[in-house]
């Protein structure tokens, strides 16, 4: 993708302001970055090229010794959609190799720009990772609709689906958990639309505001080499997330991964007793059992609006109506997503579920966030999963790129990569 002239200047000059000819700017504002997360009872993640952690180890195994996670961010700063697929292969190897070499541990994965096609996917190395972190959502910020090209740029490097549509939550693709980010990112706030600490505070905790009324995850893209203008939106950002009612689950993406994982083994079942059913509900001890208009007797207490949480594992229900969502032809990407909302689904028009749910309606809705919105607006009694853990109702990790440490490592990505000896799938070409 062709860089606008007017995005490339800007980004010159923010990069000679940011990052000095050695490391040592970069590593001292990384270093403050994490005391105060950690003031904050905040480990951020951090995906980084592997060629970064190749020129100094000691420095990331410090960074990983005081509680920050590191991810895969290609070996080089590449962007993978200017790749062939041996070429992004290649890159993969290289940088699980460095990470290896100076037993820096990884569980994820994120491509420069988010650059992660299916082409790239399929060449990931099977079992190298648990979760990737190449999707984006785009949520409101003041001014966006008539930014410049530096807001533009960045925008259409990372390909966002909308937030009126999109819901920020993980997914499974095949055996990895895609975690998605939020944008704007910081530097689109800051250099694109120059909104300041204040503006840039603002934009971020009406995002969480958001994220948190839907249950959802908000992960803001966040680079270091920001810190130093941001640390007092940062400060504020923290304050706010600690703030929220019910609380806001702050984690790391290997955790989050971790999470819905465990979920993922969550089942709920209905099976007939004398004069009614009996549900039977099996979850891990961190499990948020919640119920809305429950007209059966159990232990409930109150959580967040209509929703409580259950604390029996095991209730009598009186009648033949489950509380759960039937779904009539609905397809089965509808149906994965709605039971990693923590819907209980059964396929089928019988009736007995107190929801239903047909094809038409699907397509009717026409996006995930609807479909959400239709279930919340039902009146009949429901049982689900929460999103999060121990009563959270929503998830915030800090997950940045933390790209380079010098001038040095942004003049690599002018210079070509080198093909492997021996016929390796290294790339033919230069990187942008």
């Amino acid at each position: 993708m062709a860089r606008h002239p007017v995005y490339l200047a800007s980004r010159l000059r923010a990069v000679g302001q940011r990052y000095g000819l050695t490391s040592r700017k970069a590593k001292d504002r990384v270093r403050r970055a994490l005391r105060q997360l950690e003031r904050h009872g905040l480990h951020p993640t951090f995906a980084t090229p592997g060629r970064v952690v190749d020129e100094d180890p000691a420095f990331f195994r410090e960074l990983h010794d005081a509680g920050a996670e590191l991810a895969i961010h290609g070996y080089d700063h590449a962007d993978f959609r200017r790749l062939t697929r041996a070429q992004a292969a290649w890159q993969f190897d290289q940088a699980l190799a460095a990470y290896a070499r100076h037993e820096i541990p990884c569980d994820g994965f994120r491509c420069p720009y988010l650059s992660c096609t299916s082409d790239v996917r399929a060449v990931v190395p099977a079992g190298a990772f648990t979760y990737s972190s190449n999707r984006a959502i785009a949520w409101p910020a003041p001014g966006a609709e008539q930014a410049g090209p530096v807001y533009a740029q960045l925008a259409a490097n990372y390909r966002a689906a909308p937030s009126r549509e999109a819901v920020a939550t993980p997914s499974f693709d095949a055996e990895l958990v895609e975690i998605p980010v939020s944008v704007p990112d910081d530097l689109q706030l800051w250099d694109g639309l120059g909104l300041g600490q204040d503006g840039v505070l603002r934009a971020w905790v009406a995002t969480l505001k958001a994220t948190h009324h839907g249950g959802e995850l908000f992960a803001p893209l966040f680079h270091p080499e920001a810190y130093d203008l941001l640390e007092t939106a940062v400060d504020g950002l923290l304050d706010a997330v600690r703030a929220q009612r019910p609380a806001v689950w702050a984690a790391q993406l290997r955790d989050v991964g971790s999470w819905w994982r465990e979920r993922q083994g969550f089942t709920a079942r209905a099976s007939a007793a004398e004069g009614g059913l009996m549900l039977q509900l099996d979850c891990s001890a961190r499990a948020t059992v919640l119920v809305r208009n429950w007209p059966w007797p159990a232990r409930t207490r109150a959580w967040d609006g209509e929703w409580s949480v259950l604390d029996d594992r095991r209730v009598r229900l009186e009648g033949a109506t489950r509380p759960f969502v039937g779904a009539d032809g609905v397809d089965a990407s509808t149906v994965a997503f709605l039971v990693e909302q923590g819907y209980v689904v059964e396929a089928g028009a019988d009736g007995q579920c107190s929801v239903s749910l047909n094809a038409a309606e699907v397509r009717r809705l026409g996006s995930r966030r609807a479909l959400l919105e239709h279930l919340d607006h039902s009146t009949a009694p429901l049982v689900r999963f929460g999103a999060w853990p121990s009563e959270a109702k929503s998830a915030f990790c800090l997950a940045g790129d933390l790209d380079a440490l010098s001038l040095r490592d942004y003049a690599r990505r002018l210079q070509p990569a080198v093909r492997p000896a021996r016929g390796g799938r290294g790339p033919r070409r230069g990187i942008t």
